[in-house]
């Protein structure tokens, strides 16, 4: 008896040593994972290594019970004196607070054993707190009604088999080769208890303890294996990872752009995985993934066609894959776009990825596919295909293509931030350039003219607009006036804007009606204007001598005429834009307007970027705060009444940006 409870005890302890060694190594490995390598901290690895820590947290807490225990057992109950009297003594002669810490023990080391799958801890933890409670609670109730020693042996023996016949089912679930050892264990501590004798509880669990120790010293050196394992693939991940980052730092010496950094980042891939070919996509402006480089031969995918000529077979192919693009829910490669989770395919053929036709010379057809990602944003998919040995990819592979593409990631994105600011730059340098030209264009100032005042603004909302004005002699009393608004803004604008100019200037004969010019400008425009363009266009011809003005609009803002007889008048003949209908259908509609301007009349044309300019509540100036400040002139001459608008605009807009440019011209007469 003595050599079984001395043996039982060294075990106990053994067991906390074991346990304390497994704890300090899983708390290494979890440091490890998030220090020392380049893990996510979300990564499988570091959770896996973080519940180990867990469970032999728990472990240890509960040989520290089992040891404590003995140890009192040992030293109190069990004196040599009374060894011999105590060997065949019932179990309820033992102290009920030893079986309680017993019961509890038992409870931890059997939460510790069954929460190998970390996706079981929630719901064994919830177990595992509802037996303690209860344990715990009738407990403290049969010490309270001074029944604890008669009546808890009884319910450990019965509530100790239920607890270990559930841990033997749960251990069903764990490894094959831990099974029987970890079940026969629970169950010789089962069988000592339902012996009824101390000296049976004893050598029962004595035998459980072994195989406990057992069972550890097994997982010590699995632990072993896998540590080293882990080393070799982190120091091969590591090596990958450096290489990486030093050719992409030499780099930036040199030309940067995207294309080069794909290539160089595809490099480094299938020098890292051993694979032959590798493909990368990038998600595009509209959200699909566009396939942007291949390297080696990546067939194009979920492709079955063969190429028409065999002689340019793989150059077509190429071409072909190279013209592939995927949905975000479209494919593996939409799949792993969404997921942002890697994927192992060990046969493309088999898993109807690639087609038997473009596959039958590979030596083998696995293929992995990683996420390009930052701070959970897809970027896009990167694969690697056809391992140059006849071995497949594996997990190993998978997570070294990984760890590359989380960096490749940020060089990625560098290599496309670099890009834009360089197209950023370049285009400000020609919006610079087309600013000068448009200016040149523009009129330097308003015309002298006796018995008329002249004036005009213009302020673009970009600094290439599409609005512009102008003044030319037609003869020596006739003075050409247009004002008009080329649809969109920029270069494409701003062009049109200079070939308009020109075509009406040239049209523009001496002899010539207002009309005849329009529809002539109409006529040479309407072939070459791309479709999704037109102009709105006032053009007017201002008789000096006749103090008449003659005017089509092509669609343009009505005009607003103040005149000393007819009052504020808003005067909008018809007409349609320049460039959206052919000849016949232009001729018919454009009308051709004129008025008398008496000394202190006044016309007012505009674009719409005067009335409909917006406030920060979206609100319009709109066209009848327009005429309530042209009928409120009482300004001695045409500048003041165009900075009088030109004030009411602004005052009305505010803080809010202006979103389209702003022109006008005023005709006064004295």
């Amino acid at each position: 008896m003595i050599a079984i409870n001395l043996a039982t005890c060294f075990l106990a302890v053994l067991g906390t040593f074991l346990a304390v060694f497994e704890w300090t190594a899983a708390k290494r490995r979890e440091f490890l994972y998030l220090y020392m390598t380049t893990e996510r901290p979300d990564s499988e690895y570091f959770h896996s290594a973080r519940h180990r820590r867990r469970q032999f947290a728990i472990m240890l807490f509960s040989f520290i019970l089992l040891t404590c225990k003995e140890i009192y057992a040992n030293s109190v109950l069990y004196r040599p004196t009374a060894l011999m009297q105590l060997d065949w003594h019932p179990l309820s002669s033992v102290s009920p607070l030893l079986l309680y810490t017993e019961l509890v023990s038992v409870l931890f080391l059997g939460l510790a054993f069954l929460m190998g799958p970390r996706r079981l801890y929630t719901r064994l933890q919830k177990w595992f707190n509802y037996q303690l409670i209860g344990i715990t609670v009738v407990f403290a109730l049969l010490v309270m009604t001074r029944q604890v020693t008669d009546v808890f042996p009884t319910f450990y023996r019965v509530y100790l088999g239920v607890v270990v016949i559930a841990i033997i089912a749960g251990t069903c679930r764990g490894k094959a080769e831990s099974r029987l050892p970890q079940s026969l264990a629970f169950a010789l501590l089962a069988v000592g208890v339902f012996g009824n004798t101390i000296l049976f509880h004893r050598i029962a669990t004595f035998a459980a303890l072994f195989l406990f120790n057992t069972l550890l010293l097994q997982n010590i050196m699995e632990q072993y294996e896998e540590v080293e394992f882990d080393r070799h693939r982190m120091h091969r991940e590591r090596q990958v990872v450096v290489s990486f980052l030093e050719t992409m730092g030499n780099a930036y010496s040199t030309v940067f752009d995207l294309p080069q950094v794909l290539r160089m980042i595809m490099e480094s891939s299938l020098k890292a995985t051993g694979a032959t070919s590798g493909a990368i996509f990038l998600k595009d402006s509209s959200g699909k993934l566009q396939a942007k480089l291949s390297r080696g031969f990546f067939p194009p995918m979920y492709d079955n066609t063969e190429p028409e000529y065999r002689a340019r077979r793989t150059e077509l192919l190429q071409t072909r894959m190279l013209e592939q693009q995927f949905n975000m829910s479209e494919g593996v490669i939409g799949q792993v776009a969404r997921t942002g989770e890697p994927m192992l395919i060990m046969d493309v053929r088999k898993a109807g990825v690639m087609s038997d036709k473009v596959t039958e010379f590979m030596r083998n057809r696995s293929m992995v596919l990683v996420p390009l990602t930052i701070q959970d944003e897809v970027l896009g998919v990167m694969a690697v295909l056809n391992r140059e040995t006849a071995i497949a990819f594996d997990e190993d592979d998978q997570g070294i293509l990984q760890s590359l593409a989380d960096h490749a990631a940020f060089a990625i994105r560098n290599a496309a931030m670099v890009a834009e600011l360089a197209q950023k730059e370049r285009l400000d340098r020609e919006l610079q350039i087309a600013h000068q030209i448009q200016q040149q264009l523009l009129p330097r100032e308003c015309p002298q003219l006796p018995g008329f005042d002249l004036a005009a603004l213009g302020e673009a909302a970009l600094e290439v607009g599409g609005d512009y004005y102008d003044f030319f002699w037609i003869n020596d009393r006739r003075l050409g006036i247009v004002v008009a608004d080329v649809s969109g803004k920029g270069i494409p604008a701003a062009m049109t804007m200079a070939i308009i100019r020109s075509i009406f200037r040239s049209q523009s004969r001496e002899e010539r009606s207002a009309r005849d010019v329009i529809t002539a400008t109409n006529s040479v425009i309407f072939p070459d204007l791309r479709r999704d363009m037109f102009v709105t266009a006032f053009y007017g011809i201002l008789d000096v001598n006749a103090r008449t003005l003659a005017w089509c609009r092509a669609g343009h803002e009505p005009v607003i005429a103040v005149q000393s007889e007819g009052g504020l008048q808003v005067i909008a003949p018809s007409g349609a834009a320049l460039g959206i209908a052919d000849e016949s259908v232009f001729d018919d509609i454009i009308v051709e307007q004129q008025i008398y301007l008496a000394p202190g009349d006044s016309v007012l044309i505009y674009t719409d970027g005067i009335t409909e300019a917006m406030n920060s509540s979206g609100e319009e100036f709109g066209i009848d705060r327009l005429k309530a400040t042209m009928a409120s002139n009482g300004c001695p001459d045409g500048a003041s009444i165009i900075a009088k608008v030109e004030r009411a605009v602004h005052s009305f807009v505010g803080s809010a940006p202006q979103h389209d440019d702003m022109t006008m011209v005023l005709v006064r007469a004295r």
